[in-house]
This record gives structure tokens, sequence and C-alpha cells, in this order.
């Protein structure tokens, strides 16, 4: 079993304490068709606009996700990804405009995914989206079991180039996760997850945000991890995509809105 500790400051109350909610919009414009190529994915430009109330807590069970996401990412990467929220960066400004390129296709091949069982014996095209299931139990301080599931999506050059393993049909069983959320907390979280995972960004597509901290002398910088160059980490809802997750390689993930 893993015990975890809450990623930052503003994270680490019970929801029963928090005051306020921190609130994000999100407006992303559709792609033109889900069959696009991801070669092209160069037409598929969005603009971003982000709105931050600097008074605001964050939502506890935005955590309950990022806990999901991260102990994922770990199984697939043995890496530890740190996910800093918003308010944990002590900005200088409330809101930012990204422009930012959205993955052109992110449904996975599930005729393939069916019939060979993502077999290696089968010549795959490098742009087939895979699919990750995985499933975890969230044990709440009454003591109690709560399922959820997580699907991380990716293209299979993604996959190849972190050198993750070969997805399974079956889900992934996941270790349970010790936490200090109430069960009625719990019980009202979403359950099934969809992330798409990529690393197409730029490098310093975090730089609008960063640039206005007022200092960093909380943060946990690395040398520069590669894994992090670009990184884009989408929440799928049907057919609707929104950024989550935006990557940066001193600093880790800097968790938008989920």
């Amino acid at each position: 079993m893993i015990f975890i500790q809450a990623l930052e400051r503003a994270q680490t109350r019970p929801v029963e304490q928090q005051k306020a909610r921190k609130k994000i919009t999100l407006t992303a414009s559709k792609p033109d068709s889900d069959l696009v190529d991801l070669s092209s994915t160069a037409s598929h430009i969005v603009n971003i606009k982000i709105n931050k109330d600097t008074s605001a807590e964050f939502d506890a069970s935005l955590n309950i996700e990022s806990i999901l996401l991260q102990q994922s990412l770990l199984y697939l990467s043995n890496l530890a990804v740190p996910i800093y929220s918003l308010l944990t960066l002590n900005l200088k400004q409330n809101e930012w405009d990204l422009s930012l390129q959205k993955p052109p296709k992110t449904l996975p091949s599930y005729r393939i995914q069916h019939t060979t069982g993502y077999s290696n014996a089968v010549r795959h095209s490098p742009t087939e989206i895979i699919n990750y299931a995985f499933s975890m139990t969230i044990i709440s301080k009454e003591n109690q079991h709560h399922k959820f599931s997580v699907d991380i999506r990716v293209a299979r050059f993604t996959q190849h180039n972190n050198h993750w393993p070969q997805p399974s049909i079956e889900k992934i069983q996941l270790n349970p996760v010790q936490s200090f959320y109430s069960s009625e907390l719990l019980q009202i979280a979403e359950r099934e997850l969809v992330f798409f995972f990529d690393q197409d960004g730029d490098t310093n597509q975090a730089a609008p945000i960063l640039n206005t901290m007022r200092n960093d002398s909380g943060l946990k910088l690395s040398k520069d991890n590669p894994f992090f160059h670009g990184l884009r980490v989408w929440r799928c809802r049907g057919e609707k995509v929104d950024i989550a997750l935006l990557g940066d390689p001193k600093l880790g993930a800097i968790q938008i809105t989920i």
C-alpha cells in the first residue's frame, strides 16, 4: 500500500476545511476532424484564456484527480511527476492567454486493440492512438475503499520515445493509496477519467505563466528533465479536450485545469 502526501500546500487541507474554490475558465475551439494525421497538428492551434482568483483555494476533488494521474505516470515512466497549482506559484497576475497546439485525434484504435491485443508481431502506425487502462483504489480517512479508473492515451511514437511497456487490454491494477479524504467526498468524485498525453509542445510553453512568479524559493527546481520538455496532458470528456497540465523542464508540471 502506498501512503501519499499532498502535492502542494494549498492542497493539503481536507475539503471540509476549505473556505473557497479556485476558479479557472478555459475555452478552446474543436478541431475540424478527429481523423487528421498527427503530422498536421500545426493547423490545430487553439487560444486558451486562463483566469485565476488568487484568493481562492484549490478544490480538493481536483487533487484526487491529480493523484490518480500522477500514480498512472509513475507506473509508466517510473518517475514521480511534481504537480504545482497556479496558486502555489505565487504569481503576480491573474490572467494569461496561451496559444497551444491541440492534438487532432485522441480516440484509441479500438478495432486494432481488440483484434491484435497490441501484439508486437503486427506492424503499427507511429501515429496510432493506444490506451493504457488503470484501476486504483483510494482509501478514505474512514478506511473505506473507493475504486477509480484512469485511461492514459498516447500516440504510439510517444510510447516508443519514453520506452513505455506495451499496453494491455486488461486494466492495470495500481497499488492502493491511503488518503485523508472523507468517504463522502470520494463517493461524489468522478470515477472514470481519461487523459491524452503528448510531448509535442514547446520547451518554453509555460514561460508566460512562470515569468510572472514573484519568487521560486519554495519550489523544487530540477537540473533539466527532458521528460517535461513540451509535456502536455489533456483532459478528455467525450469529444471535448481541455488542457490539464503543462510541463516545464525545470519545474515539472503545472496544473491548469481538470
